[in-house]
C-alpha cells in the first residue's frame, strides 16, 4: 500500500479511527480506577570484598563483586531471605506471597543490588524492602560467605540507600494512561482500517469505481431515502434536486459514442440490489423530456422490474414478442405524453437467454433503433446471467451500474470483462447510492431560485416582513 492508498484509506475509515482511539482512552480510564494503586520502595546495596590493599588485589577483588552479585540478585528472592522477612511481625505475608512482591536487579558491570519491594501501603513497601536488604546481607555474610580465620567474612555488603516511603504511586496514573489508551487504540484503529481495506473490497469512491472497472464513471446518484416508495423521482417530483444526477448521465451518454449519435445500448451490473432498474427508468425520462423519442425495454425476464416502477401493466411485453404471438405495436406503451415508451417484460418464459440471444432478438432490436431516437434495455445482472452480454452484443454497448458500499471491486471487474468478452463494448460506470455531495448547494440554489424568482417572490418576503411586525 502506498501513502496516497494509505491515506484514502484513513480518510473513508477516518470515523472507525475516532472511535477505537476513544475506546482506548475510556478502557485506559477504565482499568487506572479498578486498579488498586502500587508503591515501589527500592533499597540499593553495594558488594564489596576484602582485599590486602595492593593494585592486584583491588582488581581481583572488583572483578570478583561483580561476577558475585550476579549470583546475589537470585539470592534476595530465594526462600531462605523471604522466609526471614516473613517472620517479622510488621510483615502480613508469606514467603511465597513475598515472591511475588519483591524483586532484585544489578546495574550491568556494577556491584551494586537494587532491592524492590511492591506494596500498596508504602510504608510496608519500604519496610519489607528494608528487611529483604538486612535478610539478604545476613545469608551473605553467615552462610554464603562466612568468617574466615581471622572472624572476619571475605564480602561486605553495605545499605548504600536505604528504602523510603515513596510519595507517589508507581505505573502512569488515571491521565497518562488515558493517553495511552487513546495512542494505542489509535494505532489498532488504523490497522484496523487497513486490514478492512484489504479484505472489504466495496466501492466507496469514485475513484475505486474507476479502478475496479477501468472505465470512465458516467455519473453518480446520490442515495434517496424516498425511492422505495417512490423510485421514479421524475414523476413523484420533477424538480428535485436528484434529477440533476441524471441530466448529468444523459450529457455524459451523449458523448460515449465516437461515431455518432448512441441508438442503443444495455444497463447491467454485477448484482440485484444496486438500483439498476431504478436508474435506468429516470435516465430514460429525463432523456426523452430533453426531446426525442425513447424506448424504455424491460429484457429482465427473470425478475422485470420496470413495469412496477413506470406503473404500467406487465403483459403483453418483449417475452410475447420475441414468442411471435403479437406485433411490436401491440405491447409497447406510450407513457405520460413525454416522448417515452415502455416495452414491459411480458409473461415469464422458461428460456430467456434463448429468446434474448435469438434472431428475432437482433431484429427487433434493429426495428426499435428505426423508430426511435435512443433505446434503453433494463437487463439482469450479468455476473449472474447471460443475456446482458448477449444483448450488449446486439446493440452499441453497455452501461454497468455499481453501489457505493454494496458492490465490490472485483465484482464490477468480473461484470466488465463478462460483457466484453462477448466483444461487447462497455460505455462506463453508474455509481449509486453514493453520499449526497453537492446536495446543500443545490438545495440553497433552488430555494434562492423560489424565494427570489419574479413578482410571486417579492409578494412572500412582503408578506412575512408583515406578519413579523405584527
Amino acid at each position: 500500500m502506498d501513502l496516497p492508498e494509505f491515506i484514502g484509506v484513513i480518510k473513508r475509515s477516518w470515523a472507525l479511527v475516532c472511535v477505537v482511539a476513544l475506546a482506548g482512552g475510556v478502557l485506559g480510564l477504565v482499568l487506572s480506577a479498578a486498579t488498586v494503586p502500587q508503591y515501589n520502595a527500592q533499597a540499593q546495596l553495594y558488594v564489596s570484598v576484602r582485599n590486602s590493599g595492593t593494585s592486584g588485589d583491588l582488581v581481583q577483588g572488583s572483578t570478583y563483586a561483580r561476577q558475585a552479585v550476579v549470583s546475589y540478585t537470585q539470592v534476595v528472592t530465594s526462600p531462605s531471605v523471604l522466609g526471614a522477612v516473613a517472620e517479622l511481625a510488621e510483615v502480613p505475608y508469606t514467603a511465597g506471597e513475598l515472591a511475588g512482591k519483591v524483586t532484585a536487579d544489578s546495574p550491568t558491570n556494577t556491584s551494586l543490588i537494587n532491592i524492590t519491594a511492591r506494596d500498596p501501603n508504602p510504608d510496608l513497601a519500604a519496610l519489607i524492602a528494608n528487611a529483604t536488604a538486612g535478610a539478604f546481607s545476613d545469608m551473605v555474610t553467615n552462610e554464603l560467605e562466612p568468617a574466615g580465620q581471622d572472624g572476619v567474612s571475605p564480602v561486605t555488603i553495605h545499605v548504600i540507600g536505604p528504602a523510603t516511603p515513596p510519595g507517589a504511586p508507581s505505573g502512569l496514573g488515571a491521565t497518562r494512561t488515558a493517553m495511552a489508551g487513546v495512542l494505542l487504540g489509535l494505532v489498532f484503529g488504523v490497522g484496523l482500517a487497513v486490514v478492512r481495506s484489504k479484505v472489504d473490497t466495496r466501492v466507496r469512491s469514485e475513484e475505486d469505481t474507476r479502478q475496479a472497472s477501468g472505465k470512465p464513471l458516467l455519473g453518480t446518484v446520490a442515495f434517496d431515502r424516498d425511492a422505495a416508495a417512490n423510485p421514479l423521482i421524475a414523476q413523484a417530483n420533477p424538480e428535485s434536486i436528484l434529477l440533476e444526477r441524471y441530466r448529468s448521465l444523459r450529457t455524459s451518454l451523449s458523448y460515449v459514442n465516437p461515431g455518432g449519435h448512441l441508438k442503443s445500448f444495455v444497463v447491467t451490473s454485477s448484482g440485484p440490489g444496486v438500483g439498476k432498474t431504478v436508474t435506468t427508468c429516470n435516465l430514460a425520462w429525463v432523456t426523452a423530456r430533453a426531446g426525442g423519442r425513447v424506448l424504455l425495454v424491460d429484457a429482465d425476464l427473470r425478475h422485470p422490474r420496470v413495469a412496477q416502477t413506470m406503473h404500467v401493466p406487465r403483459t403483453p411485453g418483449l417475452s410475447d414478442i420475441l414468442a411471435g404471438r403479437i406485433a411490436p405495436h401491440e405491447a409497447i406503451q406510450d407513457w405520460g405524453g413525454t416522448g417515452l415508451s415502455v416495452l414491459p417484460a411480458g409473461h415469464t418464459s422458461p428460456n430467456p437467454s434463448e429468446l434474448l440471444g435469438s434472431n428475432t432478438m437482433r431484429g427487433l432490436v434493429a426495428y426499435f433503433e428505426s423508430h426511435y431516437d435512443l433505446v434503453m434495455i433494463d437487463s439482469p445482472p450479468v455476473d449472474l446471467f447471460t443475456d446482458a452480454a448477449l444483448l450488449a452484443k446486439l446493440t452499441e454497448g453497455a452501461v454497468v451500474v455499481a453501489a457505493y458500499k454494496r458492490t465490490k471491486a472485483h465484482a464490477l471487474g468480473r461484470a466488465v470483462d463478462l460483457v466484453e468478452a462477448v466483444d461487447a463494448k462497455v460505455f462506463g460506470v453508474v455509481l449509486t447510492f453514493s453520499p449526497d455531495v453537492g446536495s446543500e448547494y443545490y438545495g440553497s440554489y433552488y430555494a434562492r431560485k423560489s424565494e427570489g424568482g419574479g413578482a410571486s417572490g417579492s409578494r412572500r418576503r412582503a408578506h412575512r416582513s408583515l406578519a413579523a411586525k405584527k
